[in-house]
């Protein structure tokens, strides 16, 4: 079965694909089935230069594993166990 959206709970929500990636590396390993996506997060300001006061604004990211219900609690000590969450 599936990770669908009638059977899947967040688990890991992070600004850094590296760790979402080592994240899904263990889960597959592991035979958990996992649901990835990314959404936009806030536009931040990153710096501001010159006399008008211009920004150069930053895109971010926040990238979303899902798993399905009955895997949660394995998953979530797979990642613990690798310091992920």
């Amino acid at each position: 079965m599936q990770v669908n959206i009638f059977n899947r709970k967040q688990l890991l929500a992070d600004f850094d694909l590296t760790t979402v990636a080592q994240a899904r590396e263990i889960l597959n390993l592991n035979g958990i089935p996992l649901h990835f996506c990314k959404k936009r997060g806030d536009d931040s300001v990153a710096h501001a230069t010159g006399k008008g006061g211009s920004a150069s604004v930053m895109r971010t990211y926040v990238y979303l594993l899902y798993v399905k219900r009955s895997d949660f609690e394995r998953a979530k000590g797979l990642l613990s166990d690798a310091k992920l969450l």
